[in-house]
C-alpha cells in the first residue's frame, strides 16, 4: 500500500525479468493504472523494457502506451512516447492510434500525437506529412508551430524518397495565406521541396505573400521567390522591385538579394533599383546593394560609375572596398576619372583598402597610359608588403614583357630607393618584366647584389638567375662575391643562381662553391653540394682534387659533405681485380681511411660511398665494411651490414 515501495518494486521487476515474459507484461500493464504517478512512470518504463523482443510486437502493450500518452503527468507522457518509439515502430495500430489522436479535442494530446507519429515511421513517410498538413490548420498556435518544426525536418527527406503527396503543393499554397506568420513562413520555405524552379503556381503563391500583413512573411516570400523564379523572369522582377522601397530594412535586404539572383547583367531596371539602395539608411542593405552592382552593371555604365564613386567616401570600409570592385567591373579601361579616384584611395586608406584599390587599377589602366602607370608604381613604396605585392601583380597584368619605358620607370623609382623593401619589390617586378639578357635590367640587379641590406642582396641574386644570360661573366663575378656574404640565406641564393647561370666545369665557380662546404650552416653546405653535382661532370679530376683537400678538414660536417660529393662525382670502379689485390682508383684510395673517422656521420657516409663507387671484388672495402659492423653507432653499423651484401 506504500506508493514508493510499489514504484521501487515495479522498477526492480522490470530490471530482472526476461523480455517477453507474458506474466510480467500483464502485471506491468496493470500497474500503469496506479493512482501514484511515480508508479505509473516505473510501469510504463517497465512495459517498454519487457516488450523489447526482437521481431515481435505486442498489440496490448502498444494500445496501453498510446493510452498513457494522455496521462496527466508530463513525465509519464514523455516516457510513453519514448516507449512507443521503442516497441511500436511501424506497427499499424500505433500509427492509426496516433493519427486518430490528431483529432483529439485536447490540444496537448494533438501535440503529443504529432510528436510520436514521426517516431513510428521512416523519415519522410507520407503519413507524417499528411499529419503535419492536418496540424497546419490546427486552431491552437502551439500545435501549428510544432507542425512547422516536424515538416521542416521531414520534407527534404520526403522529396529525396519521392513520397511528397500529390496535393501537397496546393495545400501549402493555401497555408501561405494563413494569418499566423510562422505557419505561413514555413509553408513558403517548404515550397523548395515541392515545386521545381520556374513553377508558376509556386511563383504566384510567393507573389500573393508579398502583400501579407506580416513583414516577416513578405521577407520570406521575397527570398523564396528569388530561389524559385528563373533568372531574367520579367514578372518576378516586376513584383520584386517595389519591395526595394519597403519600410522594413530586412524586407529591402531580401529584395536586393533576390534581384541579384533574378537580374541579368545590364538590366537597367534592376541596376537602377540597386543604385537607389546605395544610400539606404540600413548599412546591411547598402552593403548588399553595393556588392550586387558588381554582378549586374554592364561595362561602361556611366550612371553606375558615378554612383559608385560617391560610395568611395562611405563610412563603412566594406562598402568602400565593394565600390572599388564595382568600379573595376563597370568602368572602362582608360577612364581617367575612375583611375584618379582609385589612386587617391590607394594612398589615403587603411591597408586592406589600399590593396583593393591597387588591384582594381589593373582593370582600368591602359597599357600605354604611362602617367597612370607611374601613379600605380607608387604602390611599390607602400609600407605594407601585401600592397607592394598587389602593385607588382597589377603592373605585370597591364604591361607587356619587355616594355622598355615601364622598365626604365621601375628601375628609376625602385633600385636606388631608400626603403629596402621597395628595392626588393623592384627586383621582383623587373624579373617578370624584362626579356632574358636585358642589359639595363641586369646592371640594375647587379647593383642590388652589392646592396647594404641582405634582403635586397638575396632578391638581386634570385632575380639575376631569371634574367641574366648563361655564362655572363659580370653576373658570375657578382654572385661569386656573395658566396662570402655574412648571411647564410644570401650565400644559398647565390649558389642557387650560379647553378642557373654558370657554365659546367668552370674552374673559378667550382672552386668558389667548393669553399662553401666549409660553412657551418647546413643549408649553405647542402646548396654547395647541389651546385657541384649540377655544374660538374662525373669523373672531373680537377673538381675531385678540390674535394680531396677537404677530406682532412677539422670540422666533421665538412668531411661528411665532402665524402658525399665524392661518392656522386667519382666514377664507379670497374677494374678487373684479382681477389687478393686492391683497386688503385684515386677516389677509393682517398676514402679508405675515412672508414675510421672519429665522426660517426663521416663513417656512415664513407660506407655508403663504398657502395656507390667501390669495386665489389676489392677485399679492402669488404674488410673495412666488416669492421664497421661492430661500430658503436647504430646507423654506421646498419649501413655497413647493408654494404657487405654487395661485397659478399
Amino acid at each position: 500500500e506504500d506508493a514508493p515501495v510499489r514504484a521501487v518494486a515495479t522498477r526492480a521487476l522490470a530490471n530482472v525479468a526476461v523480455p517477453g515474459d507474458e506474466e510480467v507484461l500483464e502485471l506491468m500493464i496493470k500497474m500503469c493504472d496506479d493512482s501514484n504517478h511515480p508508479v505509473r512512470y516505473a510501469a510504463v518504463e517497465g512495459v517498454a523494457k519487457a516488450a523489447s523482443v526482437e521481431g515481435k510486437q505486442y498489440s496490448n502493450v502498444i494500445e496501453k502506451l498510446i493510452e498513457m500518452t494522455e496521462d496527466s503527468e508530463s513525465l509519464v507522457r514523455q516516457c510513453s512516447i519514448n516507449g512507443l518509439a521503442k516497441v511500436g515502430h511501424g506497427h499499424p495500430n500505433a500509427v492509426k492510434g496516433m493519427k486518430n489522436k490528431l483529432n483529439s479535442p485536447q490540444f496537448r494530446t494533438r501535440k503529443v500525437a504529432l510528436q510520436v507519429l514521426p517516431m513510428l515511421l521512416e523519415a519522410g513517410h507520407k503519413e507524417i506529412l499528411d499529419g503535419v498538413l492536418h496540424c497546419f490548420q490546427d486552431e491552437h498556435t502551439e500545435v501549428q508551430k510544432y507542425a512547422c518544426q516536424v515538416f521542416a525536418d521531414h520534407a527534404a527527406k520526403a522529396k529525396e524518397k519521392g513520397t511528397i503527396p500529390a496535393d501537397l503543393g496546393e495545400k501549402l499554397s493555401a497555408i501561405t495565406q494563413r494569418e499566423d506568420p510562422l505557419v505561413a513562413g514555413v509553408a513558403l520555405e517548404s515550397m523548395h521541396f515541392v515545386y521545381e524552379k520556374g513553377d508558376r503556381d509556386a511563383i504566384m503563391a510567393c507573389v500573393r505573400c508579398l502583400k501579407h500583413e506580416s513583414s516577416t512573411v513578405r521577407e520570406t516570400a521575397a527570398r523564396v521567390l528569388g530561389d524559385l523564379a528563373n533568372k531574367g523572369d520579367e514578372r518576378a522582377i516586376g513584383y520584386m522591385l517595389p519591395l526595394l522601397d519597403h519600410k522594413m530594412g530586412y524586407v529591402r535586404f531580401a529584395a536586393v538579394v533576390s534581384l541579384v539572383k533574378l537580374g541579368i547583367k545590364g538590366d537597367q531596371r534592376v541596376v537602377e533599383g540597386m543604385i537607389s539602395r546605395l544610400h539606404d539608411k540600413e548599412i546591411f542593405v547598402r552593403r548588399e546593394a553595393t556588392d550586387a552592382i558588381q554582378n549586374l552593371a554592364a561595362k561602361g555604365d556611366q550612371k553606375v560609375v558615378d554612383a559608385l564613386i560617391t560610395k568611395l567616401t562611405d563610412t563603412d570600409e566594406r562598402i568602400k572596398g565593394s565600390a572599388m570592385q564595382g568600379l573595376a567591373a563597370a568602368g572602362n579601361r582608360g577612364d581617367a576619372k575612375v583611375v584618379q579616384a582609385l589612386v587617391q584611395k590607394s594612398q589615403n586608406e587603411g591597408r586592406n583598402l589600399r590593396k583593393t584599390a591597387v588591384e582594381c587599377m589593373s582593370e582600368l589602366i591602359d597599357a600605354e597610359d604611362y602617367d597612370s602607370l607611374a601613379l600605380l608604381l607608387h604602390s611599390l613604396n607602400d609600407p605594407d608588403d601585401s600592397v607592394k605585392n598587389a602593385g607588382v601583380t597589377s603592373i605585370l597584368s597591364i604591361v607587356s614583357r619587355g616594355d622598355a619605358q615601364i622598365i626604365k620607370m621601375v628601375l628609376s623609382t625602385t633600385v636606388k630607393h631608400e626603403d629596402r623593401k621597395v628595392r626588393a619589390a623592384g627586383m621582383k617586378t623587373l624579373e617578370s618584366l624584362a626579356l632574358p639578357g636585358d642589359r639595363q635590367v641586369v646592371e640594375g640587379m647587379i647593383s642590388c647584389v652589392y646592396d647594404q641590406h641582405p634582403q635586397v642582396r638575396k632578391s638581386g641574386a634570385e632575380s639575376l638567375a631569371r634574367v641574366a644570360n648563361r655564362g655572363d661573366t659580370a653576373v658570375i663575378n657578382a654572385l661569386s662575391r656573395l658566396l662570402e656574404d655574412s648571411m647564410s640565406d644570401v650565400r644559398k641564393a647565390a649558389i642557387d643562381s650560379l647553378m642557373a647561370i654558370a657554365e659546367r666545369n668552370s674552374p673559378n665557380v667550382v672552386k668558389a662553391i667548393t669553399n662553401k662546404m666549409y660553412s657551418s650552416d647546413s643549408h649553405v653546405r647542402t646548396a654547395a653540394q647541389d651546385a657541384l653535382l649540377k655544374l660538374c661532370d662525373i669523373g672531373d679530376l680537377e673538381v675531385l682534387s678540390f674535394l680531396k683537400e677537404l677530406l682532412s678538414d677539422k670540422e666533421g660536417h665538412v668531411r661528411e659533405s665532402t665524402v658525399f660529393c665524392i661518392s656522386r662525382l667519382a666514377r664507379k670502379c670497374i677494374c678487373r681485380l684479382p681477389s687478393d689485390t686492391g683497386c688503385t682508383c684515386q677516389a677509393v684510395e682517398w676514402l679508405l681511411e675515412k672508414a675510421e673517422d672519429p665522426d660517426a656521420k663521416v663513417r656512415k657516409a664513407t660506407v655508403e660511398a663504398f657502395q656507390a663507387i667501390g669495386n665489389r671484388r676489392d677485399r679492402r672495402l669488404a674488410d673495412a665494411c666488416r669492421g664497421r659492423t661492430k661500430d658503436t653507432d647504430f646507423t654506421v653499423k646498419s649501413a655497413a651490414e647493408t654494404a657487405l651484401k654487395m661485397f659478399g
